[in-house]
């Protein structure tokens, strides 16, 4: 039986192990009922199954402190900590981001050279994964894909080494077949932060590692997917034509949901999905700048100005309560405008703590909805007020998040804690979300920048599921 040896992951010659050759991605379905399904209702091919979720974890600064033997089917990591997979461990409280640019991030801390990998501060990150194989898949030949590790990827199962993969940002595919065993499976991974290919890696992006991606940050949700990117005249504006197109498209889809419509280019797509409200409301909304512009061509809506053209059109919309941008941009909107904001700038968020924060959307929202009087009286729940609470994730720092905009200095965990105050106070007091929408997305090109993206998507995503039945996003 092959052995995994650690010394190869410094030789640039030893890259793959037992790997798959890269292959089309199609996906396959059991029959044409099964593929009809899935693209209706987003729900997986029955080919597929995912393992996702909670895995048990060990950290170690470098491979001497890693816990040696983990692999073997008979060693027990029960007690070990959990960490979700997919994530960077960077992001589940190990290790730290680290951003460099031109230098290789082990510049000042070791001396090495092509042939070598860093040896004191190296982090090994091991993961363990009890499952059991599902009974319409017993008998058949088995694959295991990771979307991404970083950088270097060792694999067992069952005690036996099945292989390894250095390919940080493409998918690692391996057969497990001849390791598998009925009843319950051990699979075990170490991943490795630096290897002999961090060699490639001198670029300007922040260094993460673990088992951090999978496809995308919504797999394994029902999903609605809609395309626009053919519609003209969309990009930061959106004329008469386009404004009918995207309604024709969404047509179907409720307000009430949550919606992810790409970079804040798009963020007007907001104020169409307001335009189906058919009762008072209010809106709450996380943004770096105001978008409260005066329109630069006419009348036409734009992702600068949709807010004020919201406050403008839609008698339904009673208040906005506008949190993030500075204070100097909001002394530029239209003073007409201003009767119907409640504003809390950049300025005064960094000198709130989360306490005062939480304090200050409970009470707000709370009186603007009218969600004070529940006292479960049905004359106090008619005059109550649904909120429509719009993300662009500019407001966060860049830490956090990368977008096309100017970005300000909000954490995420400053963020989701705020949102999760919004939410717990609608529940407290039997007050309504009317719907959910999150913008702030990076270029498709920006692979780094996606990443740290996708994961404050899915943090978001967690606080939000459940309001409206089915985890339905779009």
């Amino acid at each position: 039986m092959k052995a995994f040896d650690y010394s190869l992951v410094k030789d640039p010659q030893y890259f793959c192990d037992n790997r798959m050759e890269a292959h089309s991605d199609h996906v396959y379905y059991r029959d044409g009922n099964e593929m009809q399904t899935a693209v209706q209702d987003g729900t997986e091919t029955s080919f597929r199954y995912s393992l996702n979720g909670l895995w048990k974890f060990h950290y170690a600064r470098n491979y001497k402190s890693a816990v040696q033997g983990f692999e073997k089917k008979d060693y027990c990591c029960y007690d070990w900590d959990d960490i979700h997979v997919p994530a960077h461990i960077q992001m589940e409280g190990y290790d730290a981001p680290q951003y460099a640019n031109v230098q290789y991030p082990w510049e000042g801390h070791e001396e090495i050279y092509p042939g070598q990998i860093p040896e004191r501060f190296n982090p090994v990150a091991s993961y363990v994964k009890y499952f059991t194989v599902p009974e319409h898949m017993k008998g058949k030949r088995l694959f295991i894909s990771f979307q991404g590790a970083e950088s270097g990827l060792a694999l067992w199962l069952n005690g036996a080494f099945v292989g390894y993969s250095e390919d940080s940002f493409t998918p690692s595919e391996f057969e497990l077949t001849d390791y598998l065993k009925d009843g319950q499976n051990k699979l075990a991974a170490q991943v490795f932060k630096w290897t002999s290919s961090s060699w490639c890696e001198d670029q300007d992006f922040f260094r993460f590692s673990g088992i951090y991606r999978e496809e995308e940050f919504w797999k394994n949700r029902q999903v609605s997917w809609i395309e626009l990117q053919d519609v003209c005249g969309t990009n930061c504006y959106c004329d008469e034509e386009a404004i009918a197109e995207i309604n024709k498209r969404t047509e179907n889809y409720p307000t009430a949901g949550i919606h992810f419509i790409d970079s804040g280019n798009y963020h007007y797509m907001t104020r169409l999905w307001l335009t189906r409200m058919d009762q008072p409301f209010c809106l709450l909304v996380y943004d770096n700048h105001t978008d409260m512009q005066p329109p630069a061509f006419g009348g036409i809506l734009s992702c600068g100005g949709w807010i004020a053209a919201a406050l403008e059109d839609l008698e339904n919309l009673k208040y906005v309560i506008l949190v993030g941008p500075d204070e100097a941009a909001y002394e530029q909107v239209d003073e007409n405008l201003k009767d119907r904001v409640i504003f809390l700038s950049r300025e005064k968020l960094q000198v709130m703590n989360d306490e005062e924060r939480n304090w200050f959307l409970r009470e707000t929202v709370s009186e603007v909805c009218n969600w004070r009087k529940s006292e479960g009286l049905q004359e106090d729940a008619e005059k109550f007020l649904p909120l429509y609470i719009s993300v662009d994730k500019d407001v966060l720092c860049t830490e956090d998040a990368q977008t096309t905009w100017s970005q300000g200095d909000m954490r995420l965990t400053t963020l989701v804690s705020g949102v999760q105050t919004v939410l717990e106070c609608a529940k407290e007091s039997s007050g309504k979300i009317a719907g959910v929408d999150i913008c702030g997305e990076a270029d498709a090109e920006a692979v780094h920048e996606n990443e740290a993206n996708d994961y404050a998507n899915e943090k978001l995503l967690e606080v939000f599921e459940g309001l409206f039945g089915k985890s339905d996003c779009e």
